[in-house]
């Protein structure tokens, strides 16, 4: 007998496993929120960034119209003080006036044109100040 025997059967057996998750603990869920949550904070910053520099650009041009006419308005005074001075200075050599009054007319002016210039540098800082805002600053140094 050396065929076949009757115990065994002529047929094969293939196997095939397929792994289909149908329960992923919310995973992807939980990922796409995510990438949502991050875009739509950006989105809050980029917008947030935007009224920032808005805010330091209408600030800085306030501050520079202020200064102006804070400078013109010591230009004024400074002149003021300097024809008060002039005069007192004719009055004192004419002998009508006396040193005292002519020291505290110089203060005066000395004060004036000080007040002036303190003025005038800080028109220049809020100019400085306008051009960062505008952006303008940082390419003049990198040339």
């Amino acid at each position: 007998k050396l065929g076949r025997s009757r115990d065994w059967t002529d047929f094969s057996m293939v196997g095939i496993k397929l792994s289909i998750p149908l329960f992923d603990g919310m995973r992807k869920h939980r990922q796409t929120r995510q990438v949502e949550y991050n875009i739509r904070k950006l989105d809050e910053e980029i917008t947030l960034s935007g009224k920032l520099w808005e805010m330091e650009y209408l600030n800085a041009l306030s501050q520079v119209k202020n200064s102006y006419s804070s400078v013109l308005a010591q230009k004024k005074n400074m002149n003021l003080a300097e024809k008060i001075y002039s005069q007192s200075l004719l009055l004192y050599k004419e002998g009508l006036y006396s040193i005292t009054d002519l020291l505290q007319t110089d203060t005066v002016y000395l004060d004036a044109q000080s007040a002036y210039w303190s003025e005038v540098i800080t028109y220049k800082k809020a100019g400085l100040e306008l051009m960062k805002a505008e952006g303008i600053l940082e390419t003049i140094i990198n040339k």
